[in-house]
């Protein structure tokens, strides 16, 4: 078995065709690492929004009074809040997957 001559600290020579090379691979990764990172933002401000024992970020501004019943909101926002989760764990998987 033939031995390769590797040289410590030496770089290998740069490509001399500077084309980008974008496969289907590629494209998939940034479009479900784009979602990620957009859901997972998402998700963070969701978060904030739920309100605890006070009125939470939501009260910022009189958001919280804005609806008749405090009840309609917050099971609405249980329920995008879910979506968002789920769609971040899905396309964190998927990331996870393809790697």
């Amino acid at each position: 078995m033939p031995y390769k001559h590797v040289v410590v600290g030496s770089s290998p020579t740069p490509p001399t065709n500077l084309c980008i090379h974008i496969s289907s691979g590629n494209i998939m990764h940034a479009f479900l690492l784009t979602i990620a990172i957009i859901s997972s933002l998402l998700l963070i401000v969701l978060v904030l929004l739920h309100s605890a024992k006070g009125e939470g970020l939501g009260g910022i501004g009189g958001q919280a009074k804005l609806f008749s019943s405090q009840r309609g909101l917050e099971s609405g926002l249980n329920v995008f809040t879910s979506i968002v989760a789920a769609l971040f764990l899905v396309t964190t998987l998927l990331l996870s997957a393809i790697q």
